[in-house]
């Protein structure tokens, strides 16, 4: 893995590249071969710990080495676990956490070393990579789950036993907004890729003693009740929204799959990944329509879709008999992150002999991330694709081929910003950066 950052004028950089050459208005980056770690089987999971029931993974979104996993196991490892070399190794994260297990854990997109940490004892959040943990200025308690909004850090939801909170100054201060039943029985919230204000939340067991999802769009303060086709009450186990279009979002509930593409007004059933439903599920970043998800019941294990859920087989070699709570991919979608009963697994889903990913961010001057701003990757062929950045400037091309050369330029009408020549990529360049001129 690389990581370059293309400023103007040059710094010391942070990778190890055997040479680089500032010519005008492009900065020459010649990657080496070498040094590659090993990478796991294609298509086969495998496992190094931590030994504890792992209810939530999570991935640094800059650096996919970084993985963080939530344990609430009562009598066992309850707190945060953490790897710095892609689940090779894991240790203890909970300095501050004392012996609460944690239900609900959150990264800050924008400030990786942010977290947020759910636990029976209130919201904590760690701003140095959870190297430790101190309790957010709330009287929460009994959080279920947490969401940062990818659009805006500063805001993050909490739903607790007391109802649902939110702040927006990081956690300094909350307020809780409207609850549309009985608080107890909040089992989901998931926030929208694009918009702060929008906001989903599922109950186990709604008053009429059925489930219901709710979607609200303007911060909680109402709630619209969303329906499935041939709505029964299902219990919504997982909801995952297309980061690029956000009206497209996927449900998993113990008949199947459900798909809206019109951002919940109205539901189609895909089909199920075993005769129980479904449970965690993930959007592979790279392949629109490929999804992943767990079975639940006495089908457990993690199943595949390349037809946008209509059709699954399972993905379980070396993932046998296990319950999966949570699944998560890297930024490249190279790697899939599984939080089962006994610990992370991982399985690498993309053949990495052949092609490598190129993934960065672009900032202006004062280092905040850029939204919606274009980047392009020209071969050497001359053939150019782009991607858009998210809303904080993240960028990423799959599927680079290796040994060739590559031109990354940014198209801004703001800043003016250095291209970057890739010359014979061989490796997966994570933090091809660009920080606007003034």
């Amino acid at each position: 893995m690389k990581i370059i950052r293309c400023l103007t004028p040059p710094v010391k950089k942070t990778c190890t590249v055997i040479r680089k050459v500032l010519l005008p208005l492009l900065l020459i980056i010649v990657v080496s071969e070498t040094h590659r770690a090993a990478a796991p089987d294609l298509n086969i999971w495998s496992s190094n710990g931590p030994n504890a029931d792992i209810s939530r993974v999570v991935v640094d979104p800059s650096n996919p080495s970084i993985i963080y996993a939530a344990s609430a196991q009562p009598g066992g490892q309850p707190g945060v676990f953490k790897s710095i070399n892609n689940g090779a190794s894991w240790s203890s994260s909970s300095v501050g956490l004392g012996s609460l297990g944690v239900r609900g854990l959150a990264i800050d997109p924008g400030n990786p070393n942010i977290l947020y940490a759910g636990t029976a004892g209130g919201v904590f959040k760690t701003t140095n990579g959870a190297a430790n943990w101190s309790r957010t200025n709330s009287p929460l308690v009994g959080i279920g789950a947490l969401a940062v909004s990818p659009s805006d850090p500063s805001i993050v939801y909490a739903a607790t036993y007391q109802g649902i909170f939110i702040t927006t100054d990081s956690g300094q201060t909350w307020n809780a907004r409207s609850c549309p039943d009985d608080p107890n029985a909040l089992s989901l919230l998931v926030a929208d890729p694009q918009n702060p204000n929008i906001v989903y939340i599922a109950f186990d067991f709604y008053k009429d003693f059925f489930s219901k999802l709710f979607k609200s769009i303007d911060g909680g303060a109402s709630w619209r009740r969303l329906e499935y086709e041939n709505d029964r009450g299902l219990i919504t186990h997982s909801l995952k929204i297309d980061s690029v279009n956000p009206n497209i979002i996927y449900a998993a509930t113990f008949v199947g799959v459900y798909k809206s593409s019109d951002g919940g007004m109205s539901w189609n059933l895909r089909g199920s990944p075993s005769p129980n439903g479904a449970g965690a599920l993930v959007l592979d970043p790279n392949n629109r329509g490929t999804v992943y998800a767990s079975g639940i019941y006495e089908n457990i294990g993690v199943y595949k879709s390349t037809d946008g859920g209509t059709t699954w087989t399972a993905f379980n070699n070396g993932l046998t008999n296990l319950n999966v709570n949570d699944l998560a991919f890297d930024r490249s979608g190279t790697h899939l992150h599984a939080a089962t009963s006994t610990g992370v697994f991982r399985v690498r889903v993309r053949d990495e002999s052949s092609f490598v990913s190129i993934s960065g961010r672009v900032m202006s001057p004062d280092g905040r991330g850029l939204g919606n701003v274009s980047v392009a990757l020209t071969d050497q062929s001359g053939l150019s694709r782009t991607a858009t950045t998210s809303s904080f400037g993240y960028y990423t091309f799959a599927d680079v081929r290796t040994g060739e050369s590559y031109l990354l330029r940014v198209a801004s009408r703001r800043y003016r910003f250095t291209p970057l020549a890739i010359i014979n990529a061989n490796e997966n360049i994570v933090g091809a950066d660009f920080v606007g001129l003034e």
